[in-house]
């Protein structure tokens, strides 16, 4: 090739190069403040598409939906903590603590509903430790307005977003219409929160044959499933490997964690004392690895929670029917050493 060929070459790529810059402006706007992918990642949601999700992983991380731009979603629910947090109470908006431990959001429902041992039909709620909300949509909301974690108001937080260059831009992709509405902020938030799934952990690739378990952890499933028979409160292996009823109804119970709760936690949300110290169940996809446990994050260890189960059961009107011998008095299962560490090795 001539020189003069090798020249006129480079300058039609400059040109080229160019064109696409003008011709894709929001591209190079979003490259100034945000590292994405030129193709979103598919998400394979049937209830959301990838570009919703996409501004609901952006708004997840962003500090400014905060009154003062400190905290964002992900301050207390870290990906490295099962989307959990690693303390018992988080930091809020000035340094203010949460009033309970913060759940991890691993398979997080869309929807739930609130099922109690002796009832016959699942009520309305579910999410939360206390199930004061059933829908994703709203609850992905409260932790912003709350005036202890966020501390934002809604017209505020439309305004707040509008002023971001990029905003209207993720909009009118996940949308079709650049307009900023508190549903949509809603909806995307929403969306993202409902993608966070397991299926790495060591347990759940046994079950693809992606991974052996050993010998330590094999005992610990069995005493899981059988003995101790953990799955009657936790649906199953690990909760979403039980019914389908899974992705709509959350278990709530009173385990004895207190003779008088300070926390009534589900009477809160359905006004009936039979439900104080009721909260609930939580997932333990990845509990390895969201310590502190409980609701108020009492347990700093896994063989602390299994000490309670063990000997720690306290008295309590409300204690769930399957922690209770037959003479209705706390159970004390009285774990063996060698049983506590199989079951840590599980876990």
């Amino acid at each position: 090739m001539t020189v003069n060929r090798i020249i006129l070459a480079v300058a039609l790529g400059c040109i080229l190069v160019s064109c696409e810059k003008q011709l894709n402006p929001d591209e190079a706007l979003l490259g100034d403040y945000l590292d994405l992918p030129r193709t979103p990642y598919k998400y394979d949601s049937d209830k959301f598409n990838d570009l919703q999700i996409q501004l609901g992983r952006v708004l997840f991380y962003d500090p400014k939906l905060s009154d003062n731009n400190t905290v964002s979603c992900g301050s207390c629910h870290k990906q490295q903590y099962a989307f959990g947090d690693n303390v018992s109470l988080s930091k809020g908006l000035e340094g203010g603590l949460t009033l309970r431990n913060t759940l991890p959001l691993v398979d997080a429902r869309q929807a739930s509903s609130i099922k109690v041992e002796g009832s016959s039909s699942p009520q309305q709620g579910g999410l939360f430790w206390d199930g004061r909300s059933s829908v994703m949509h709203e609850a992905v909301m409260q932790p912003v307005f709350n005036q202890l974690e966020m501390g934002m108001d809604c017209d505020k937080l439309s305004r707040k977003l509008k002023e971001v260059p990029y905003y209207p831009i993720l909009f009118t992709r996940a949308f079709g219409q650049p307009e900023i509405e508190y549903v949509r902020v809603q909806e995307a938030l929403a969306a993202f929160v409902g993608t966070i799934q397991s299926n790495s952990s060591r347990f759940e690739r046994s079950l693809s044959g992606l991974a052996n378990l050993s010998v330590e952890e094999q005992k610990g499933a069995a005493l899981f499933a059988g003995k101790y028979r953990c799955g009657d409160c936790h649906q199953g292996h690990f909760g979403k490997l039980a019914s389908p009823e899974y992705q709509t109804v959350a278990e709530f119970a009173n385990i004895g964690l207190d003779k008088i709760y300070t926390d009534k936690g589900l009477e809160l949300t359905t006004r009936l004392s039979s439900d104080g110290g009721r909260f609930r169940v939580p997932n333990l996809s990845n509990v390895a690895i969201t310590a502190p446990y409980m609701h108020d994050g009492r347990f700093t260890t896994l063989e602390e929670v299994i000490d309670h189960y063990s000997s720690g059961i306290a008295s309590h009107p409300n204690l769930d029917a399957r922690l209770k011998t037959v003479y209705g008095t706390p159970a004390r299962f009285e774990i063996s050493a060698e049983e506590k560490k199989s079951a840590c090795f599980f876990s």
